[in-house]
């Protein structure tokens, strides 16, 4: 016997084993519920099929209850020969029978339901288990986000911190300026914030002059940070009556598009933010645009659908 091919064998069996039990792990969830679906249709056709069996039954056992009543109420058959006690033992073992033909027909019917039931409970609990990691695990990420951003707030600044998270450079640009007493137009070279092609922002960021395609005039800026303030105004007016907010609802207010992740994040009354809504616009210069753009850093608290249900009924 080989020794060096059974060792193969086997090294190829635990590997191929272990490979499978780590895409069961993996898609448990989906498993889970695949077995209740395909266990909730046969659950149907056997219950089809149990229940005519079990109609067969009901209607033997009526004619033999009526048999035994016939033999009772019969002149003809004396208490001697069927007395009503006879008729008392009849019935009990007819029910006695009837209800043991009804499990043995409708027993695996309701076994194979009810584990049908708590596979897909079992998969719905492997996925709530699996998305409270999730919040959890982001929740951790995010808090150690502001820690890290606050730090930097304090070391270089909040220009800084603006500038990192949404690739904004300071660059020299050819600007007109207007000379306020003679009226003169001169074109000098100012710094100033640049947002870089092909460079998108981090976090939860907006470019609101590429972004609200729906709003007309959104390229002209003064009228556009008018229209961003009200907004603003509005949104905690309905922070304050709603006690949370979404930043899909924020986004929708502004006329942008929401975004995936939109309804998991926002804003709560619930003391662990700012507890206001702060857009914080700021002005830019867009170099694929070759136009100024309007940056909105909103003051996102973080994940807040858990917390909906304690808001409320607080």
């Amino acid at each position: 016997m080989n020794i060096g091919i059974i060792s193969s064998v086997g090294k190829a069996v635990i590997t191929t084993a272990n490979r499978v039990g780590h895409v069961a792990i993996q898609h448990g969830p989906e498993i889970c519920v695949g077995v209740g679906i395909v266990g909730g249709a046969a659950t149907t056709v056997m219950a089809c099929k149990a229940t005519l069996k079990v109609n067969e039954v009901c209607t033997s056992h009526v004619e033999m209850y009526n048999k035994i009543d016939a033999l009772i109420e019969s002149e003809e058959i004396t208490d001697e020969v069927y007395s009503e006690d006879d008729a008392k033992k009849d019935r009990v073992v007819l029910a006695s029978e009837t209800g043991k033909a009804v499990v043995k027909y409708y027993g695996p019917v309701v076994l194979l339901g009810c584990a049908s039931i708590a596979s897909i409970l079992c998969g719905v609990n492997i996925l709530n288990r699996r998305n409270m990691a999730l919040v959890a695990a982001y929740t951790s990420l995010d808090t150690g986000f502001k820690t890290y951003r606050k730090r930097v707030v304090s070391e270089l600044g909040e220009d800084a911190d603006f500038r990192f998270r949404t690739g904004v450079v300071q660059k020299k640009i050819e600007t007109e300026v207007v000379n306020e007493e003679t009226g003169e137009v001169k074109t000098k070279k100012v710094k100033t914030d640049v947002l870089e092609p092909g460079v998108e922002p981090l976090d939860y960021t907006i470019n609101f002059c590429k972004e609200a395609i729906h709003i007309l005039d959104r390229d002209n800026i003064p009228e556009s940070l008018r229209h961003i303030e009200m907004v603003e105004r509005s949104l905690n007016s309905v922070l304050l009556a709603q006690k949370y907010l979404t930043l899909n609802q924020a986004r929708v207010s502004l006329g942008v598009p929401e975004i995936w992740f939109g309804q998991i994040v926002g804003w709560t009354l619930d003391g662990t933010g700012d507890d206001e809504i702060q857009l914080r616009p700021r002005v830019v210069y867009d170099e694929e645009t070759e136009t100024r753009t309007i940056i909105l850093d909103p003051n996102v608290d973080g994940p807040m659908f858990y917390k909906i249900g304690g808001m409320i009924n607080g």
